[in-house]
């Protein structure tokens, strides 16, 4: 579908315009295949809510001009934006790899009820969530020490989980049709009449974040 999108926009646009796609999981390399100028064609990949949240990866497939990535690259930091500019064009690029891997081991933790979900979320967001927030993870290692980090590297990766097979509480939980919060029940309850109003506040938490980080243009 998006194949055939991008080559029925590109006869309506002019030769130099720039076309972009929001994904993560489809590479510009495929989107772009059927395009006669796949080298004006770039992947912005934006996170929800993407209104809120500063970052934007810049993907160029591999036909993608330098030219058509770094314009994409500055005009996003000209509209305030976090602009990231990813140098090769791998499955999730850089963040939702990050992000698969911390959920694969905090979903295989939940499988194993070494504690509850209210209590998984409580201690990541006030422990390495705030760390995060303010330095970023080479940061953190840098202060912890490279050789400290090494040793529990060491210790520790050998017991993560590493498989690729889903984990049980979230194939089960979908195959009963609790998808999240537009279903009303995922690993939490999300009641309809308070949906609205979770989302709106977690939104507001978002942005008081990153006002408070300093992320919205750095």
């Amino acid at each position: 579908m998006k194949q055939e999108l991008f080559r029925r926009i590109e006869d309506s646009v002019d030769s130099a315009t720039i076309l972009a796609s929001n994904t993560s999981s489809y590479p510009m390399t495929e989107v772009s295949v059927n395009m006669q100028h796949p080298e004006r064609a770039v992947v912005t990949h934006w996170f929800n809510p993407p209104h809120v949240i500063p970052v934007v990866e810049v993907v160029p497939g591999e036909k993608t001009s330098d030219a058509t990535a770094q314009t994409a690259y500055e005009f996003l930091n000209r509209i305030g934006k976090t602009a990231i500019r990813i140098n090769q064009e791998l499955p999730g690029f850089l963040v939702n790899r990050v992000q698969v891997a911390m959920f694969r081991e905090v979903l295989d933790l939940l499988d194993r009820n070494v504690a509850s979900p209210e209590d998984i979320d409580r201690a990541i967001r006030g422990s390495a969530g705030l760390r995060l927030a303010a330095l970023g993870p080479l940061a953190i290692i840098d202060y912890a020490g490279l050789d400290i980090t090494s040793r529990v590297y060491e210790n520790l990766a050998p017991d993560l989980r590493s498989d690729a097979e889903l984990p049980n509480c979230i194939a089960k939980t979908v195959a009963a049709g609790n998808l999240g919060a537009k279903t009303g029940q995922g690993i939490f309850a999300h009641p309809a009449e308070q949906r609205e109003q979770a989302i709106a506040a977690r939104d507001r938490l978002y942005l008081e974040l990153v006002k408070l980080t300093g992320n919205a243009s750095n």
